[in-house]
């Protein structure tokens, strides 16, 4: 795939394009790696946004894999959108780092085998609760004791949508005038405060290099606020803030930052809710995000999209 243009090269073009995202599913004959095949499908569609500073921009090739020889930290990796991330990262030859918190160890550790299988040279796991904000300093610290050259890519990924407005009972839900504040400050822990300390504390080895990526999974809640979930809302509104902002702070130094805006998506954190009962499958599934993690490293070193948006193509099932 190939964009191509004339774009002058002092200046910033923001190119916005409809592109079709992939859902995998398996088909029957082997792959060459001996793994079973995937056919790709046309199901999603996303608005993209590009930086771009080349005459011509190219989708870039790699040989061994994408991701080959690239150290990766997924956070959240032990289901969902993380599990799907780090197990198609493998397949690209990435070398991983997967977190969760410690109760989801044998989960991590399923995964961890998983993308072995997959093709991942080297899989790390390293458990952590990220709610504990003062101890990701030195977690960091551990990390880059063991890799003196730090990561090559983050994927911000670990969140949680916390209780809804109509919630009741212990864990009461986000309404202005009934939620619990002590949920809330959960809620922003993970979303928001971890993230901006794990790239304060990880990423200084890419701005050294002058390369590296760092991946935020955002939500569509980010971009139009749900009266079910304005904590989250809040939460999101506030990872897509950052990520713009160290986006401008990053884009001169080589590391590229890209947020990605995922809507409601078929995953445990969703089928966990009774409230979910009704919705037997949503429209989105967390390979489509993945393959969205995928695209900006199949763009030139020149470009980089900015922020990708994914949609529904229909209403949920039920």
């Amino acid at each position: 795939m190939e964009f191509l243009g004339s774009i002058d090269d002092v200046a910033h073009s923001r190119i916005l394009s409809s592109c079709g995202l992939y859902t995998r599913k398996l088909a029957n004959q082997p792959a060459a790696s001996g793994h079973t095949a995937r056919a790709l499908q046309p199901k999603r569609h996303c608005s993209l946004s590009i930086r771009a500073r080349k005459s011509v921009v190219t989708m870039a090739s790699a040989k061994g894999g994408l991701l080959q020889d690239k150290r990766i930290l997924v956070t959240g990796s032990s289901r969902g959108i993380g599990q799907c991330i780090a197990e198609l990262y493998a397949k690209e030859g990435a070398k991983l780092i997967l977190t969760a918190e410690p109760e989801m160890q044998q989960d991590l550790d399923k995964v961890a085998e998983s993308c072995r299988q997959a093709g991942s040279p080297e899989v790390e796991v390293l458990p952590f609760d990220l709610t504990h904000l003062s101890g990701i300093k030195g977690w960091a610290e551990n990390l880059l004791s063991k890799h003196k050259e730090g990561v090559d890519v983050l994927v911000n990924n670990a969140g949680t949508l916390g209780p809804l407005t109509f919630d009741k009972g212990p864990h009461m839900g986000q309404g202005p005038l009934d939620g619990n504040p002590e949920e809330w400050d959960r809620l922003l822990a993970i979303n928001v405060s971890a993230p901006q300390r794990l790239v304060r504390y990880l990423c200084g080895p890419m701005e050294q290099r002058q390369t590296g990526y760092i991946i935020n999974i955002g939500s569509t809640n980010g971009l139009k606020p749900s009266a079910a979930t304005p904590a989250y809302s809040c939460s999101k509104w506030a990872m897509r803030g950052w990520s713009l902002g160290i986006t401008e702070a990053f884009k001169e130094k080589g590391v590229k930052v890209v947020t990605i805006h995922p809507p409601a998506t078929s995953t445990p954190m969703t089928w966990d809710r009774p409230d979910m009962d009704p919705i037997t499958e949503l429209e989105t599934q967390p390979e489509d995000v993945a393959e969205a993690c995928l695209l900006p490293f199949k763009m030139s070193d020149n470009s980089m999209p900015i922020e990708l948006t994914i949609s529904t193509c229909k209403n949920y099932k039920k």
